[in-house]
């Protein structure tokens, strides 16, 4: 039975697509597979995807599909190695898995095979890009940078705003959404001018019918999100980047209730500490590591029972815990033992009524001297 072959055809964006480089691709490989004498069992395009990682839709199709048909395969055709993986390790590894399945990898446009002169070529092409990919990658960064600290948006258009000004600097990169805006002006509204909580502004926006671009309701994360995303204030702040500007673009939000917003979240919260039942939890101190101790009943033999443990020491069995009782009565025994004597707080009482004469006579000094 004679053995067919199998292409890959791959370009990363959405103007390759447009301009014919897969159809170029694709009669490059097929031409290829013609002067072998190899019929075309199917076509794999990738159509917009990096070859960055081996995560891709078509790649990992044509995997399974290799693996389940590889007796009837005789080679993977691909119009250059770039096409088929541009990181080093990537392209061995899936060569190495090519080979066990007794596939070759064949390109359209470059002398591989399984020779050593084929393999090292093979293995220099696939180092070349990896190399391309890096540059490529590097400049980009670069130009994204360079945009970024003159305040223009670069990445996906947050909640509220439309990508706009692609190619013309003179136009702002961010654009209000009209179908979202409104969105964004419910959340800073209820959560700085009504003063409710995050989940209270999550149920208040869902209640009155608001959706996401996709129709899904707002999340809790979407909404903490956007109190914190200072592009709605127009200001472009990137701290990993060190990049703290004006943007380009409206803001949605004035810059007071912006900050007014990032104040609620700095402001310190109340925890719970106080508890009637272990009024020690957090107070008390885990003598091995010296973290908070915790607490809560436990049941044995129909009745329960008080414990204070260390949750970090518990998971470690380094220290299994104390009784609430035990621990409570050394706490009054504590006290007790420093609680000054009565005689002590007589003498706290003559040196404190001492020192209020004195400076209550340094004072009347001073005011006659003034007068």
């Amino acid at each position: 039975m004679q053995r067919s072959a199998v292409i890959y055809v791959r370009v990363s964006s959405a103007r390759q697509i447009e301009n014919y480089s897969l159809s170029v691709q694709d009669e490059a490989c097929r031409a290829y597979c013609r002067a072998q004498g190899w019929p075309v069992a199917r076509v794999f395009r990738e159509e917009g995807e990096s070859a960055a990682t081996t995560e891709r839709t078509q790649l990992t199709a044509l995997l399974d599909y290799v693996c389940e048909h590889k007796r009837e395969l005789v080679a993977i055709v691909v119009h250059s190695v770039s096409r088929w993986a541009r990181d080093t390790r990537d392209h061995l590894n899936l060569r190495a898995t090519l080979e066990r399945w007794g596939v070759a990898l064949r390109s359209a446009t470059e002398p591989i095979n399984e020779t050593d002169e084929g393999q090292l070529v093979e293995t220099f092409l696939a180092g070349i890009a990896r190399f391309e990919n890096r540059q490529r990658a590097r400049r980009t960064v670069a130009g994204m940078r360079k945009a970024l600290e003159t305040g223009r948006w670069t990445f996906r258009a947050p909640l509220g705003y439309l990508n706009s000004g692609r190619g013309n600097a003179r136009e702002p990169s961010l654009s209000p959404n009209p179908a979202t805006a409104r969105l964004v002006h419910a959340i800073f509204d209820g959560f700085v001018r009504d003063g409710l909580s995050e989940h209270e502004v999550q149920r208040r926006i869902t209640g009155r019918g608001f959706r996401l671009p996709d129709g899904k309701p707002v999340s809790l994360q979407t909404v903490s999100k956007t109190l914190r995303n200072a592009a709605y204030a127009g200001r472009l702040s990137l701290p990993d980047w060190g990049i703290d500007v004006r943007g380009d673009w409206e803001p949605l939000v004035d810059e007071g209730t912006f900050n007014r917003a990032q104040a609620r979240f700095a402001a310190p919260k109340a925890h719970a500490r106080l508890n009637d039942d272990f009024p020690l939890r957090t107070f008390a101190r885990c003598g091995e590591c010296g973290g908070p101790l915790t607490g809560a009943l436990s049941r044995g033999r129909g009745k329960r029972y008080g414990y204070y443990w260390c949750k970090p020491c518990r998971r470690e069995h380094r220290w299994t815990g104390v009784s609430k009782v035990r621990l409570e009565a050394a706490f009054v025994d504590l006290l007790v033992g420093l609680q000054p004597r009565a005689e002590y707080m007589a003498l706290v009482n003559a040196v404190v009524r001492d020192v209020w004469r004195q400076r209550e006579s340094s004072v009347r000094g001073d005011r006659e001297r003034l007068e």
